[in-house]
């Protein structure tokens, strides 16, 4: 019944076609009623956000979104802020203003920390994640790092492979692009992991065919 009267309220009509649209009429009210809420919800953290983030509490935008709130670097000065009395509230009462949702900020402890070892950041590996078969994404990203690298003038393609000479030879031009396409890093989704993208050679060289056929490459100054 609740359900029923929040996804037919007429101010979630925009909720429930997009609900309907997506799956159909199985489970409607249901779906549409958790999209309510969740829309709810990310209202009330960006204004949290927006909170912390006036208040220096979020230092270089360092934070993480978890289920029920925001993870903030506990830093002495941070918690030295969190903590002054009268904080919390300030931060409530500014969601409400901002949202009109009554919700009640609190501080919540981990008691089970994990400490990272020293050496911890050189066994990171920053990767891209597309959807599998997305293979303009991964175009994408590719001009979006090594656009001032990849460039189209006049009818010709040059490529500036690391030593800040560029050829416009075609075969070392796709060689390079394919060459640093292969090292990118991209991983697409499969069913429930991560498959290798850019290491395949098949999808390295449908990405490196998209990258070479981007208008956006062209600079009509770059040779005369």
């Amino acid at each position: 019944m609740l359900a029923c009267q929040v996804a037919t309220h007429a101010d979630h009509k925009a909720f429930l076609d997009n609900c309907r649209e997506v799956k159909g009429s199985c489970n409607l009210h249901a779906r549409t009623m958790s999209a309510v809420l969740c829309d709810m919800e990310n209202r009330c953290l960006e204004q949290l956000y927006a909170f912390l983030k006036d208040r220096k509490c979020i230092p270089g935008s360092q934070c993480s979104l978890i289920f029920d709130g925001l993870m903030v670097p506990d830093t002495p000065a941070v918690r030295e802020r969190i903590l002054t009395e009268g904080f919390l509230q300030d931060a409530s009462k500014h969601i409400y203003h901002a949202t009109g949702y009554s919700v009640e900020v609190k501080v919540k402890e981990f008691d089970e920390p994990f400490e990272l070892p020293n050496d911890y950041a050189g066994a990171i590996e920053d990767i891209f994640v597309i959807d599998q078969g997305d293979d303009l994404r991964a175009a994408d990203e590719f001009v979006r790092r090594y656009r001032h690298r990849l460039i189209k003038c006049k009818g010709r393609v040059f490529w500036e492979d690391g030593t800040g000479i560029y050829t416009d030879d075609p075969k070392r031009v796709k060689d390079g692009v394919l060459s640093t396409v292969s090292r990118m890093k991209i991983c697409a989704r499969g069913n429930d992991r991560l498959v290798p993208y850019s290491e395949n050679v098949r999808r390295a060289d449908d990405c490196t065919r998209l990258v070479l056929a981007d208008p956006s490459l062209e600079q009509p100054d770059f040779v005369e």
